[in-house]
């Protein structure tokens, strides 16, 4: 007879996890935003997925994490609080434990848990987690062999590549970062660098080295910056902003019928797709060309 293993997910199939987080989403604000609070939930929980992968996979800290979902999340709607505020909501929660934790659960609908289902004499585990864990401990599998460390992809970046590559996750967060540099805001824009490389960036010196990205590089992704800028900002100021979107997003065709008829590519064979996507679109130039038609100032 073969074995078979079942899998199931703990979160919102076996306790809502809603409830503890609204209990300690009251606690923390001492009753403020009450009207507020389920929207909250759902966008704490919205921003903690975005950065799921990235947390767990060493691109980012845990309470970068933290920080992200929770000052994110509340600031979508409308509810503002510091890193270090994260930081304190966070902890809360963690506080609660898993007996809290599942006794808060269970509540919401009346339960109440036997108090020996959280402790017994059977394990030094509570009996809530010795059940989960299982009444047999399973055979240790073999070490797998030591495998090498995985380089960290952002080990040679700058730290303002690294802000951009996080901020580039989520259109809410460019349109965002566009509205605090255009008001040149500099405790938003720290909040940001923050949460998302742990270091006070400041927003003059990113907008100095995000104007001269290319003089960082080599001569072909120095030509083909130069060319793409003014031809998008050309395109902008006829009115094609439709093309403008295109190009931005990858779209080859476009790109196939531009080189065809733009002044600035006609005359350049080494303009194809693949130089454009190499040294344009997978820069941080798609951002810079957005921020300046959004109004956002360079310095000179």
């Amino acid at each position: 007879m073969k074995e078979k293993t079942v899998f199931f997910d703990l979160d919102d199939t076996l306790y809502d996890r809603s409830g503890p987080y609204l209990a300690a989403f009251r606690q923390f604000f001492g009753g403020r935003y009450e009207d507020k609070a389920a929207q909250a939930y759902q966008a704490v929980m919205h921003r903690g997925y975005e950065v799921f992968t990235a947390a767990h996979t060493g691109k980012i800290s845990m309470d970068a994490m933290h920080i992200y979902r929770h000052q994110i999340g509340l600031l979508d709607v409308g509810i503002r609080i510091t890193a270090a505020q994260a930081l304190q909501l966070q902890a809360g929660i963690a506080e609660m434990g898993i007996p809290a934790f599942v006794r808060a659960c269970a509540a919401q609908d009346g339960t109440v848990l036997p108090e020996e289902l959280f402790v017994t004499e059977s394990s030094d585990l509570g009996g809530l987690q010795f059940f989960l864990q299982g009444a047999e401990t399973p055979e240790a599998a073999p070490e797998a062999p030591a495998q090498p460390p995985e380089s960290d992809p952002d080990a040679n970046k700058h730290a303002f590549e690294v802000f951009l590559d996080c901020i580039a996750m989520d259109d809410g967060l460019v349109q965002y970062l566009i509205d605090v540099l255009k008001r040149m805001d500099r405790a938003e824009f720290f909040k940001l660098s923050q949460i998302t490389t742990k270091l006070d960036l400041d927003p003059e010196e990113f907008l100095y080295w995000l104007g001269r990205r290319e003089l960082y590089a080599g001569e072909e992704e120095q030509a083909c910056a130069a060319m793409m800028d003014h031809a998008l900002l050309r395109l902008a100021e006829e009115g094609r902003l439709d093309v403008v979107a295109a190009l931005l997003s990858g779209d080859r065709k476009t790109f196939e019928a531009l080189r065809c008829e733009a002044p600035e590519l006609v005359h350049v064979p080494a303009a194809t797709f693949e130089w454009y996507e190499k040294n344009y679109l997978d820069r941080d130039y798609p951002i810079r060309i957005i921020m300046r038609l959004n109004g956002v100032q360079f310095p000179d």
